[in-house]
């Protein structure tokens, strides 16, 4: 008899290992991982953007002990960003994210046990195709942008589409205050006294980006907020006719919306560069005309740069945190953790989208 028992626990491990195994190497679970995979909150892939912001910063914190080093940090992106609290709201960003990823592998995995009711509701969510797919790969912002800037380089207003994308948004959450950044920016950006220095209009560009990528980030928090809750709240889940999917391209939309806003930014302030070379280099019998013309370069390929990496935060944003935060708010809307009134609260293929 215990040779028996003993020959069934074999067994019964033997059947948990190849199962375990073959759950592991199934391709279409594989490729549902591979759009629902939660964000590393111990950053073993790679350091998170805010922490290299802070490190950054800090850095040169250790560095400003002198009248020059406080003025130089002015053209410092990083400190402005700080300065700004764009490293708050980054954080804020990130935590949202991490707490909203711990939740949809628990809603995804409880949704391996549903009920033959729910299949249709949970076929058109996880499957491949389905409405998680389609948000992840909405929000994937960095693959898109080559195409973005060919097709609207030159004919995009960025104000107006910026405005136009945060009215899109404005049943969750008000736009105002970005809007209101946004305009004084471009007017300050096209003001500027004459003869100004080239450091000068150089520093007000970077205080510029960082001004409008971190009204931007503060933006974003705010939406992954109330997204978490519109889960939860039957009354602002009506208010969304557009479906969730809607939403994630209404985010799209915004994120690239404002990265344009940073490029026009930053062209304006490049041809205020350029001009004030121009008038150095007139001076070029007196010999300061070669160093003028050196360090004028040297300042547009750095505000090139720290306007590709101002970007890079508000991609890093779509990409990487509010993924799980809306795709977690669609389960929280549609598969509900209680029963009793999903009778009364099913809803349909078209609201899912």
């Amino acid at each position: 008899m215990q040779l028996i028992t003993g020959g069934v626990d074999v067994l019964e491990q033997i059947g948990r290992k190849t199962f375990t195994a073959l759950k592991e190497n199934d391709p279409g679970l594989v490729y549902t991982k591979r759009f629902l995979q939660p964000v590393d909150s111990s950053g073993s892939s790679g350091a998170k953007l805010s922490q290299m912001l802070r490190d950054v910063s800090d850095q040169q914190q250790q560095h400003t002990l002198d009248p020059a080093s406080v003025v130089a940090r002015r053209g410092d992106l990083a400190f402005q960003l700080e300065s700004r609290l764009a490293l708050v709201h980054m954080e804020a960003l990130e935590l949202l994210s991490s707490r909203a990823s711990a939740r949809l592998t628990t809603k995804l995995a409880r949704l391996e046990s549903s009920t033959q009711d729910d299949i249709d509701i949970s076929s058109s969510l996880i499957s491949e195709g389905g409405v998680l797919e389609h948000i992840w790969e909405t929000l994937q912002m960095k693959k898109d942008d080559s195409e973005v800037l060919e097709q609207d380089s030159e004919s995009a207003h960025p104000v107006v589409s910026l405005s136009d994308a945060v009215t899109g948004l404005e049943q969750i959450v008000p736009g105002n205050v970005l809007l209101k950044v946004s305009d004084e920016l471009a007017n300050r950006s096209k003001e500027l006294e004459p003869d100004l220095p080239m450091k000068e209009i150089f520093y007000r560009s970077i205080e510029a980006l960082a001004e409008l990528t971190s009204a931007v980030l503060a933006y974003l928090h705010k939406l992954a907020e109330c997204l978490i809750l519109i889960g939860h709240q039957q009354q602002h889940r009506d208010q969304l006719n557009g479906g969730f999917l809607s939403i994630a391209e209404k985010v799209a939309s915004l994120i690239a919306s404002a990265k344009r806003q940073n490029e026009v930014l930053c062209s304006i302030y490049v041809k205020h560069l350029k001009e004030a070379l121009a008038n150095n280099g007139r001076k070029e019998e007196d010999g300061e005309g070669e160093d003028a013309l050196v360090s004028g370069r040297r300042l547009v390929a750095n505000l090139f740069l720290d306007t590709g990496m101002a970007n890079g935060y508000l991609d890093d944003a779509a990409t990487n945190h509010l993924v799980p935060v809306l795709q977690v708010a669609c389960l929280d809307a549609f598969i509900h953790e209680t029963s009793p009134t999903r009778e009364t609260g099913r809803p349909t293929k078209s609201k899912l989208r």
